[in-house]
């Protein structure tokens, strides 16, 4: 286990990149944003809490983190860019924020264990490819055949850019009605972060 100092503001691209003895990690410091390739290929890591202050989860910031399970984005996070959990092969849970604005293309590709997700209403943006699909490479360099995580399913509000990407890609959509307190569901999500 490792425990980022709770003065730390900053890590820098790829900080704990390639580190094979990372299982679990606390991160809840004063980070604002978790950079580029920060966990990248860190295959052991299992878990990670993630600080309240956080705006951004750079572009691949946990690919190929093939024993991360579960994550809880927290309150805070207004984007995820590009490819940030690609490859996260074990991953079976994505709790998303109800400030989040932006998933980045590929965001979640190749989590193959990753069934369905709730995005929230605050999302605005969806990335081509960011839930609910696979890529295989090619004997051609650089080529990918990508293909659709079987019976894959997206929950949200009617009318958002959830129920819109999941009509366009062809994916189940469950429309979530919101007969409950803004209370009770940051109730329900801190019981399920925790």
């Amino acid at each position: 286990s490792y425990k980022l100092p709770e003065t730390i503001e900053k890590i820098e691209y790829n900080a704990f990149g390639d580190n094979k003895y990372l299982v679990n990690v606390d991160a809840t410091s004063k980070l604002k944003a978790l950079p580029d390739a920060a966990f990248k290929n860190c295959a052991s890591l299992e878990s990670i809490v993630l600080s309240e202050g956080l705006f951004t989860i750079g572009s691949e910031c946990f690919m190929n983190c093939t024993s991360l399970k579960s994550i809880c984005i927290p309150n805070g996070v207004k984007s995820i860019l590009f490819s940030a959990f690609e490859n996260c092969s074990a991953l079976v849970e994505v709790n998303l924020p109800s400030t989040l604005v932006q998933i980045q293309m590929s965001a979640f590709i190749n989590c193959s264990e990753l069934a369905s997700v709730f995005v929230p209403a605050s999302a605005d943006t969806m990335g081509d490819r960011c839930f609910g699909y696979l890529k295989a490479p090619t004997a051609e360099l650089n080529t990918y055949i990508i293909t659709k995580v079987e019976n894959f399913e997206v929950s949200g509000y009617a009318n958002s850019a959830a129920e819109e990407y999941a009509l366009e890609n062809g994916f189940a959509f469950d429309e979530v009605y919101c007969d409950h307190s803004e209370t009770e569901l940051r109730n329900f999500r801190e019981s399920t972060c925790n």
